[in-house]
């Protein structure tokens, strides 16, 4: 009989206080990164409409790469 998963024994919140610059950084990140999401969704979503298709990470990074 093999182990049971690991679970998570520990948690810790933390919260940040940015500078002005940095918050325009981060804003800036976590935009850019809600956008590539959306691509990603928008992708998948058109493949498997056209025929049903199902990309998979590797198929949607080299599509990122190639957009890029």
């Amino acid at each position: 009989m093999t182990d049971p998963i690991p679970t998570l024994d520990r948690a810790y919140r933390v919260r940040l206080s940015p500078k002005p610059a940095q918050a325009r950084m981060l804003s800036r990140l976590f935009g850019a990164r809600r956008w590539v999401w959306n691509w990603a969704l928008r992708e998948k979503d058109a493949a498997w409409r056209a025929d049903g298709t199902k990309l998979s990470g590797t198929d949607l990074s080299r599509r990122y790469t190639a957009l890029r």
